[in-house]
């Protein structure tokens, strides 16, 4: 894989998860799942490290996407975090947030230069060398 990065997938509905996860497969990233923000922020800290979190914007539990993105910057902050959602009212709060976003469904194209260029705008990749 080019990139050869993992991604951490937050991600309450089973099918869009095992569909989001085939296609992060198709562009060559590995990707692990978790369901509800509690279970995202575990993982981040025992089974990491990650490269990226892609989460989906309605989560179950007490939080939402955003105060997880938020969370995951204020613990983690080169921790790359980009969202989604399938509600394009909510894609408007989110914008202001800073943090990038995919409006489902959406394709494998966009869903791929999203994450390359969260990927990118992270100091971390300064570090990689090769492009």
């Amino acid at each position: 894989a080019e990139h050869d990065a993992t991604v951490l997938v937050a991600e309450d509905d089973e099918h869009v998860a095992t569909l989001v996860c085939e296609m992060l497969r198709e562009l060559g990233y590995k990707s692990r799942r978790g369901a509800t923000a509690t279970e995202i922020l575990r993982m981040l800290e025992e089974s990491g490290p990650f490269d990226l979190v892609l989460s989906d914007m309605i989560m179950p539990g007490k939080m939402n996407g955003l105060e997880l993105a938020q969370e995951i910057v204020r613990r983690e902050p080169g921790l790359p975090v980009v969202l989604m959602t399938g509600y394009s009212d909510a894609a408007v709060s989110v914008r202001t947030k800073g943090f990038p976003l995919l409006v489902k469904p959406y394709t494998i194209e966009s869903l791929g230069q999203v994450l390359y260029h969260a990927l990118r705008s992270t100091h971390r990749h300064a570090q990689s060398g090769s492009l």
